[in-house]
């Protein structure tokens, strides 16, 4: 969406007639400054680790960003209906596409609501979680991949109970499975999740379902090895994608603790079907993955310090179809320059300072550290070793 479309947006938005019961105005804005140590510049796309590890441009620089700029319209049209439209421009560098949230809601009877339009896909704890609420700079592995994704379909939710401090939701849905972008096939994801809540303790589980987003047009990308399977297989395959996971949140007083666990296959996410002829983005036609996450907070006065680990492996059980191992080999008995498992670590350390004691998260200033394992990067010519690098994030964000 281009700042012109998006200023049409906001400007229907406010012209909404008084038939309107309640009309919310919101906001976030992020300034972040980013210092990275070692080498985290963006190496050869085409050595494995990667295809697979997600670095944000914002932490290779050493620079200012402006990381978000969120603005939120959300109304009520009578008892029944209500509607969210939220854009962010500060993405306009990278894509084309700002608008983040576009959906109505109707509450037909009691429990039930039907939800339509783009939202996040109902994936992960911390990926739905707002921005402006986040305990360190930026979302761990697992859920900025996972959860902190946005789709277009439906939403049909139940509350299955709710009294006073506590609560059971399920909810399934179909989404495209294409990201911001409509559909070119009839193929849906299929999602399920159920989340439960106890005063300020929750735990939830959820999965997808999918397959490829690829057109009936689509070829065979080559996967290597003398066992591969056929380009037939390959179609026949149609990059399914599955994951399934599963959270629960402790609260207490100043203390808060969180645990986080995905697994699944790679699927369309590292496909194995292109729109040309070329190699595959993964080793193995059903590779699995498996992420764990886990996080504690303590908060004293206006500040919270916090901790993070995450670890996130795009190769469970090491299957390849190659008879040496492609991480560590080029080929048989020819070493790499460093072991590239695609095995990732994060260990994040974090600091808060809100400004409004009474509001932490309407104006606060972060700090967060963030260790990486020393696998994500290709070393130099001449040089031997797999590389990576750290990054030190400073945040200034205001909210209304």
């Amino acid at each position: 969406m281009k700042p012109g479309v998006l200023s049409a947006v906001l400007a229907c938005a406010l012209a909404i007639p008084a038939a309107a019961a309640e009309l919310r105005l919101s906001g976030l804005l992020q300034v972040w400054y980013t210092r990275p140590f070692g080498e985290l510049p963006v190496g050869d796309p085409a050595v494995p680790p990667n295809r697979y590890y997600h670095l944000r441009d914002e932490f290779t620089q050493d620079s200012y960003h402006v990381r978000r700029a969120e603005m939120k319209v959300a109304g009520e049209m009578g008892e029944k209906v209500s509607f969210v439209v939220m854009a962010d421009p500060a993405i306009g560098m990278r894509s084309s596409n700002v608008l983040q949230d576009a959906y109505l809601e109707l509450r037909p009877i009691g429990r039930v609501a039907l939800r339509a339009g783009q939202m996040k896909t109902l994936q992960t704890r911390e990926g739905l979680a707002g921005s402006g609420s986040l305990l360190f700079a930026e979302r761990g592995q697992v859920a900025r991949l996972f959860g902190d994704v946005r789709d277009r379909g439906a939403v049909l939710a139940w509350t299955a109970r709710a009294n006073e401090g506590d609560s059971l939701v399920a909810l399934a849905a179909l989404f495209n499975g294409s990201g911001k972008d409509s559909d070119v096939n009839a193929r849906k994801d299929a999602v399920l999740r159920l989340e439960w809540r106890r005063g300020d303790h929750s735990a939830g589980i959820y999965g997808l379902l999918g397959a490829t987003d690829r057109a009936g047009d689509a070829v065979a990308l080559i996967l290597a090895g003398e066992d591969a399977p056929s380009a037939r297989a390959v179609l026949e395959a149609a990059d399914r994608t599955r994951q399934l996971g599963a959270y629960c949140a402790f609260e207490h007083g100043p203390l808060r603790l969180e645990l986080e666990a995905l697994g699944g296959s790679l699927g369309r996410r590292h496909a194995t079907l292109g729109a040309a002829a070329g190699p595959a983005r993964r080793e193995h036609l059903d590779q699995r993955l498996l992420g764990l996450a886990a996080s504690g907070a303590w908060t004293a006065g206006r500040h919270t310090l916090a901790a993070r680990f995450d670890r996130l492996d795009f190769n469970w059980g090491d299957r390849f179809y190659t008879s040496f191992d492609p991480y560590r080999q080029s080929a048989p008995d020819v070493a790499r320059e460093g072991d590239f498992t695609p095995v990732f670590t994060e260990a994040s350390l974090g600091w808060s300072f809100a400004l409004d004691r009474d509001q932490p998260d309407a104006a606060k200033l972060q700090a967060t550290y963030v260790r990486r394992s020393r696998n994500i990067l290709r070393p130099p010519p001449g040089e031997a070793g797999a590389r990576g690098g750290d990054s030190l994030v400073l945040v200034f964000q205001a909210s209304f």
